[in-house]
């Protein structure tokens, strides 16, 4: 191969390492998605651009994967997650309660806006 294309392969080799058609590549190239140079007739593609289009793909199917969660364990942080919520409700409950016994007409989510605002 030429040293002015030292680092660039053919279609064909980008083809198999994409594992994808020799015209799909040449759409890539056509379309941007892939880097290369076209020397007379023959498209030569940068073996950077054929490495990147690779960990980009492995990459999308990584994060396309749903989280393996059983169904168990969901079902059963809901539940517990119910009961914490039910736990909290009830000393919000408690609270306000107690604080109109002392004469305090507050709600806890007031209180709290009332704290934010006076802090600096």
């Amino acid at each position: 191969m030429d040293d002015k294309l030292e680092g660039y392969i053919t279609v064909s080799e980008a083809a198999d390492r994409l594992e994808r058609s020799s015209e799909q590549v040449r759409r890539y190239l056509r379309e941007g998605k892939l880097e290369g140079r076209r020397l007379g007739g023959q498209w030569f593609i940068r073996e950077s651009a054929v490495a990147y289009v690779t960990r980009r793909e492995e990459a999308a199917e990584v994060s396309a994967k749903p989280w393996p969660v059983p169904v168990e364990y969901t079902v059963a942080m809901a539940a517990e997650r119910r009961a914490l919520f039910q736990r909290i409700r009830g000393r919000r409950e408690e609270m306000r309660q107690r604080w109109e016994r002392v004469g305090i007409q507050m709600d806890a989510a007031d209180m709290v806006r009332e704290l934010r605002e006076e802090a600096p």
